[in-house]
Order: C-alpha cells, then sequence, then structure tokens
C-alpha cells in the first residue's frame, strides 16, 4: 500500500508537490504565502515547522525555475541554516529534511556550501536527538555524489568520515531503516579508500547487528515485524557485500 493512502502527510505532501509542479501560479501563491508567515514577527514553532516541511516538499521544484534559483542561496542561509542550529529538536529535524531537495542547487559562494555541509555533518555526529541524525544522514546523503563530491566536498567530509560512518552504523542498529542503510552503502563505494582503517571494525559490527536481526526475527509472532527485520537483514547483507566489494582485494 502506498503511503500517501494511508498517511494524511503523504498524501498532504503528494498533493502539494503535484499542485505547484501542474498547476498554474500555484508555486508563486506558494511561496508568497510562506514569505507571509515567515516574516510575521510573531511566528510560532509549529508555524516554522509547517513552513520548513513545505519547502522541503517544494524544493525540486523552485530549483528547477529560474524565477527562483538565483534566490534560494538566500533563502537557504536565511531561514533554514539558522534552523539547523535551533534549540527544538524538531526544527532542526525539519531543516536537514528541507535541505533534501535543495542538494543539487549550485552556491554561488563557496562558504555558504562548505556550511551547509559542515551543518549536517554536525547534526548527525553530534546532536542528541536521534530523529535529527536520521534526517541529516538522508540529506547528507543527496549531497554526495561521483560527480560532485570533489576535492571541495572532500575536504569537508572526509576529516568526520569515521565518526560519520559509527554514527549511521548506530543510527541503524536504533532504528533499522533501510534507508539508512543505503547511505552507509554509498558512503563505502564513494570513500572506499578513506574507510579501510576501520573496514573491520565496521564489518564486524553489522554483523553484530545482523545477528541481532535474525534472532528477533525468528523469535517475533508479528509479521510486519518479522517483514521489517527481513527487510533490514536484507540491507545488512547488501551493504557487508558492498564492504568486501569495495575492500575485499585490498591487503591491508
Amino acid at each position: 500500500i502506498l503511503d500517501e493512502y494511508i498517511s494524511p502527510v503523504s498524501a498532504a505532501e503528494l498533493f502539494l508537490s503535484e499542485a505547484v509542479a501542474k498547476r498554474k501560479d500555484a508555486l508563486m501563491k506558494t511561496v508568497s504565502f510562506l514569505g507571509t508567515i515567515i516574516h510575521n514577527d510573531t511566528v510560532t514553532t509549529k508555524q516554522k515547522d509547517g513552513i520548513l516541511h513545505m519547502l522541503g516538499v517544494i524544493g525540486n521544484v523552485l530549483i528547477k525555475k529560474k524565477a527562483f534559483v538565483n534566490q534560494l542561496e538566500n533563502m537557504i542561509v536565511q531561514y533554514l541554516f539558522p534552523e539547523l542550529q535551533s534549540q527544538t529538536a524538531f526544527l532542526r529535524a525539519r531543516a536537514c529534511y528541507a535541505l533534501r531537495n535543495f542538494s543539487k542547487l549550485e552556491y554561488t559562494n563557496h562558504d555558504n556550501s562548505v556550511r551547509c555541509l559542515t551543518y549536517l555533518i554536525n547534526c548527525l555526529c553530534n546532536d542528541t536527538s536521534l530523529p535529527v541524525k536520521v534526517e541529516a544522514a538522508m540529506a547528507l546523503n543527496l549531497f554526495m555524489s561521483d560527480s560532485d563530491t570533489g576535492e571541495k566536498g572532500k575536504a569537508i567530509i572526509v576529516p568526520h568520515l569515521q565518526i560519520i560512518v559509527m554514527r549511521i552504523i548506530e543510527i541503524i542498529r536504533q532504528t533499522e531503516i533501510d534507508d539508512v542503510m543505503i547511505v552507509l552503502q554509498k558512503i563505502v563505494g564513494l570513500f572506499d579508500q578513506e574507510l579501510q582503517p576501520i573496514a573491520v571494525q565496521m564489518t564486524s559490527q553489522l554483523v553484530e547487528f545482523f545477528k541481532h536481526v535474525v534472532c528477533s526475527e525468528n523469535s517475533s509472532n508479528d509479521e510486519s515485524k518479522t517483514e521489517e527485520r527481513t527487510v533490514a537483514a536484507m540491507g545488512v547483507l547488501n551493504t557487508l557485500d558492498t564492504i568486501v566489494s569495495c575492500m575485499g582485494e585490498k591487503p591491508e
């Protein structure tokens, strides 16, 4: 069953995304509406959450529109970056979520690109809130690819790479979220050389987690939980396969 049919939130996200993409003037009116609220001095944290949520939903449309693309960097710096440091955990999580659909934005100011990655890494590695860590991992995933993780991006990520990987493994063990497992697979594929020093440690932790998942699966009478753990177990095996493929032939 598709999420949009069982979750009001997913249905609303789908409706908004389709509306701004296909309805004339819907995008402009939505942006104006968000601007009216966010510039209000009495804006509440709940309203901020809604604004960030909507920005995240329409981000993939905004980034394709010439009328908005030149304004997006300033918008991100002004409205998203501060919330990544908010005292309110769910706003930090929502800001990470919102950044996902702006991952392909080309920053005119390189310092802003550095700040974006630095904030996400900080949310992943140092935040005390699990939802923030999950959203940061998911966002960071979209900022990494073979083409756009160049030397400048690697210079930001590599010094924190080992702690990033360890935090992601912790998240996987706590949540069993398959999408986070995919983030780990991607990092291993992109940074196999840099991860060699902790390859054995990574593998050991994933093997232990796999054993835990299998034992939990065998002892559970809940069919839905069993299915979830089967998916988690397959995700671990795929990740281990990625590690072996990338590093198995390296003598060190």
